[in-house]
C-alpha cells in the first residue's frame, strides 16, 4: 500500500513538473515568436500559457503575460485587444509595481493608435505619478533639465535632441547634452527680454 501511495506521488509531482514547463515553455516561445516578427504565433503561445495558468487559478501571480500579450497585440495592430490586456494588468488588485507602469504605459500606447486624447492623457498623469523612473523636468531661462533620463540608445537620443531642435525649444542639437547620469541638459534658443518671449522660453509649448 505504502509504495502504491508512494507512486501516486511521485507520478503526481511529475505531471505537475510537466504542466508547469508546458506553460513556461508556451511563454519563453512567445517571446521568441515576438522577437521574430511572427505575432500571431505568440499572440498563440502567450494565450496557451494564460489558458493553463487561468485554469489553475494562477493568473495573478503571472499577469506579467498579460503585458507580453498585449504588446504583441499592439505591435501586430490589434489595438483594442492590446487595450484589454493592459487594462487587465493596470486594474487587479495584487499586481506589481513593475507589472502596473508597464501596463500603464502599454495603454498609453494604445490610447495614441486610437486618438483617443482624453484617456492618454488620463493615463499619463496616473504614470506621471507612480512610475519612479518618469522624467522629471526642470526649467530655467537658459536651460531645459530632465532628469531620470534613462534612454542610452544612441539612436534614440539623436531623434530627442532632433525633437527639441523641431519643437525650436533650442537652435541645434549640439544643445543639446546627456550625462552618464541619466541628465539630459537642453540650453534653450535664446529670445529677447520682453516678458512675451521670457513666458515663452520658460514654457516652451
Amino acid at each position: 500500500m505504502k509504495k502504491i501511495l508512494l507512486t501516486l506521488l511521485l507520478l503526481s509531482a511529475t505531471l505537475l513538473s510537466e504542466e508547469k514547463v508546458n506553460w513556461f515553455n508556451y511563454f519563453t516561445s512567445g517571446i521568441l515568436s515576438t522577437q521574430n516578427k511572427e505575432y500571431e504565433k505568440a499572440i498563440e503561445e502567450f494565450s496557451q500559457a494564460i489558458a493553463f495558468l487561468e485554469d489553475e487559478q494562477l493568473i495573478q501571480e503571472h499577469l506579467y503575460i498579460y503585458n507580453q500579450r498585449g504588446q504583441t497585440f499592439l505591435l501586430s495592430g490589434r489595438n483594442l485587444e492590446s487595450l484589454d490586456d493592459f487594462n487587465k494588468v493596470a486594474e487587479a488588485e495584487k499586481v506589481s509595481p513593475s507589472d502596473k507602469i508597464t501596463a500603464l504605459w502599454g495603454l498609453t500606447r494604445c490610447y495614441a493608435r486610437l486618438d483617443d486624447i482624453e484617456n492618454f492623457d488620463r493615463v499619463m498623469q496616473i504614470v506621471k505619478n507612480e512610475d519612479p523612473k518618469y522624467p522629471k523636468v526642470e526649467s530655467s531661462k537658459e536651460y531645459l533639465v530632465f532628469r531620470n533620463f534613462s534612454q542610452n540608445n544612441l539612436c534614440c537620443r539623436k531623434k530627442f535632441a532632433c525633437a527639441m531642435v523641431n519643437l525650436d525649444i533650442c537652435d541645434k542639437v549640439e544643445d543639446v547634452t546627456f550625462t552618464d547620469s541619466c541628465v539630459c541638459i537642453i540650453k534653450k534658443r535664446q529670445y529677447c527680454d520682453c516678458s512675451e518671449c521670457y513666458e515663452q522660453c520658460s514654457n516652451p509649448s
